[in-house]
């Protein structure tokens, strides 16, 4: 049944990945030999091109999340750029805001004057910084940073707002019509949060109709609709391939009561605050605003692993939990995910690959060692959403409190708590077939890692 199932979803996978690389042939990727260079994907229009359009991302970005609108801006008749900023994605030059600025002002002096800008988040803000010195035919943006203009030199300007977005977001982009010498129109996207407005559908299609494109010719809806088929068929095929478990599963229970496990991970995320205000644990990584919290999960991965550790590494689970960690990155990761975000090492991610790994390791191991135990599955499931959000909230307190490098992590935190929650779920399908806690704690840490270094922005 196993086999059929796997033979099954292997089938899907390939039909609909053949389906939606049909829809992406008009795509390629290439670097502006500017100063400093700039990676950037090109989306060609089908027919005569009814003008050229810069994409630019927000920070902790890259250009892949932008390419529903690159795509659908391209079948709407357009000829589309969409680029990496520095320290994000596939570029090798370390970010700063002054850099990111002068990549833009580079590119748009190579694309040409009349080049419609687009910006989402940081690219916004620094599209309007721009918009200070030069004129523009034509603004989107989306959610744009807030930063000080004097004026938004621009025939029209389109603004997008997410009814979730942060308070200061919001309020900056509801006044910055006073400040646009041409056309300012204001649109507030409902039920959406900060990231949401570039990829949904009718946003997309209102973007092609404003710019005098034909939004009747995107095919957004369909593309978005291939990615979430491509992505479950390529982990149910993970799953169905793991096969039964190699010993019967051990239903222990843990020696601690849940409200001192909980206390244990408070108090080592308190000892890991204090002791990161006087020590840069991770500051060799160079990761803006994310070194910190590196270092944070490695100290308190340390200290809860030094309760209660009795665990060792095997050689047969670790090799199967490498494996499965390199199905997880490369088919469900790079096979799929890559076409709505950076997921390939390039230049000096490679390395901190590794040392994200290294310094991740001790907290998972602790995890495995004192939450993976406890039973019901869905009582041990709640206490790690506990801890994480324990974990998460001390860390951006003490950020914000003694490491302003770390105010950062106040926009991404949540998401990296619901990747952890998935984390322990996929961890708890490979306990079930090796039952090794070391080897499991493994497997995730890997596959944190990985997405991690691909994503995390280089300084």
């Amino acid at each position: 049944m196993r086999l059929y199932l796997a033979l099954a979803l292997s089938a899907i996978l390939a039909v609909t990945a053949l389906q939606y690389s049909r829809l992406t042939q008009s795509r390629q990727s290439g670097v502006f030999n500017v100063e400093p260079a700039t990676p950037y994907l090109h989306f060609s229009p089908a027919g005569p091109s009814r003008g050229r359009v810069l994409l630019v991302h927000g920070l902790g970005g890259n250009k892949e999340l932008l390419n529903p609108l690159g795509f659908a801006l391209a079948e709407g008749g357009f000829e589309v750029y969409s680029i990496d900023l520095p320290g994000h994605g596939a570029s090798h030059t370390p970010f700063t805001a002054e850099l990111a600025r002068e990549a833009i002002a580079s590119v748009l002096d190579r694309l040409g004057a009349e080049t419609v800008v687009i910006g989402h988040s940081l690219g916004g803000g620094l599209l309007l910084d721009l918009a200070n010195d030069r004129a523009f035919s034509s603004m989107v943006l989306f959610s744009p940073a807030p930063t000080p203009i004097v004026e938004v030199h621009a025939n029209r300007v389109l603004l997008y707002v997410a009814q979730f977005d942060l308070p200061r977001f919001r309020r900056f982009s509801a006044g910055l019509g006073d400040a646009v010498s041409g056309t300012f129109e204001f649109r507030d996207v409902a039920w959406t949060g900060h990231a949401g407005p570039p990829a949904k559908p009718g946003v997309i299609a209102e973007v092609i109709q404003w710019l005098g494109g034909d939004a009747h010719s995107a095919r957004t809806s369909r593309r978005l609709l291939l990615l979430p088929v491509m992505f479950l068929s390529s982990i149910g095929l993970g799953i169905a391939l793991l096969g039964r478990p190699v010993r019967p599963v051990i239903q222990a229970a843990t020696e601690r009561p849940l409200h001192e496990l909980i206390l244990y991970y408070f108090a080592a995320a308190a000892v890991a605050a204090v002791i990161l205000k006087f020590i840069p644990v991770a500051a060799w990584l160079h990761l803006f605003g994310t070194n910190y919290l590196m270092g944070f999960i490695f100290v308190v991965g340390s200290l809860l692993c030094s309760i209660h550790f009795r665990e060792r590494l095997h050689s047969i689970p670790a090799v199967f939990a490498i494996g499965a960690a390199a199905y997880v990155i490369a088919v469900p990761g790079i096979f799929v995910a890559s076409e709505f975000t950076q997921t390939m090492l390039s230049g000096g991610r490679w390395w901190r690959f590794a040392g994200i790994t290294a310094l991740s390791l001790p907290f998972f191991v602790a995890d495995e060692i004192l939450l993976r135990p406890i039973r019901p599955k869905w009582k041990a499931a709640l206490t790690v959403l506990v801890t994480r959000a324990v974990i998460g909230a001390t860390a951006i307190a003490a950020g914000l409190l003694w490491n302003r490098d770390a105010v950062f992590l106040v926009l991404i935190m949540h998401m990296i708590v619901a990747f952890w929650m998935l984390l322990w779920f996929a961890g708890g399908l490979i306990h079930r077939r090796i039952q090794d806690p070391f080897a499991v704690a493994l497997f995730i840490s890997v596959v944190q890692a990985w997405l991690f270094a691909a994503l995390f922005v280089i300084v």
